[in-house]
């Protein structure tokens, strides 16, 4: 069934033959990704901050805790940058230049994937330390501290990097030579 082109200035015609009101979509968008991600953002924000004062402190010092550590860092990270990115889904484009958008675009995706990542590894310390927990010290004692949390954290923080790589090039200046290529 197709529908037919409608004259309203509200409704535009994305795809083939499906009208969306544009109207609504503006509207949902400045208070979902907008008005919903400032909130939630802030929230998440002070929940971090204060997340990270508490394992800073002298007794906090393990692996498993400096690991949530950086965890926190990573979220806090993807926070800042989707707070820097909600004024473009609220309509104020004018806001900043669009380099910084994609870069602030560039750094949520990141910090999302290295958040994804260490939440594996919080995941592989803890079956290492519960299962085999004779195993698990004898490393700590052999590795050290700092080894052993480079060992978790630095694939992870690589991994999120490669994982991003298309979308660093298509917002680079190779992006547009790339995509006429393939067309």
């Amino acid at each position: 069934m197709e529908m037919t082109n409608q004259t309203s200035l509200n409704q535009t015609t994305l795809g083939c033959t499906v009208h969306y009101d544009m109207v609504f979509l503006k509207t949902f968008l400045f208070w979902c990704s907008g008005v919903a991600t400032v909130l939630t953002s802030s929230f998440g924000i002070v929940g971090n901050l204060l997340s990270i004062l508490v394992l800073t402190q002298q007794s906090m010092v393990s692996v498993f805790n400096h690991l949530l550590l950086f965890l926190c860092l990573s979220d806090l990270v993807f926070l800042l940058a989707s707070l820097a990115m909600s004024p473009v889904a609220m309509e104020y484009h004018n806001l900043y230049p669009a380099e910084l958008y994609h870069a602030c675009e560039c750094v949520c995706h990141v910090a999302l994937a290295a958040s994804i990542f260490l939440t594996a590894s919080l995941s592989i310390e803890r079956h290492q330390a519960v299962c085999v927990p004779h195993s698990y010290q004898a490393r700590m004692v052999s590795m050290g501290h700092k080894t052993l949390l480079a060992y978790y954290v630095l694939p992870t923080i690589l991994l999120a990097f490669i994982l991003n790589i298309p979308r660093f090039i298509s917002v680079s200046a190779l992006g547009p030579i790339f995509q006429k290529n393939t067309t």
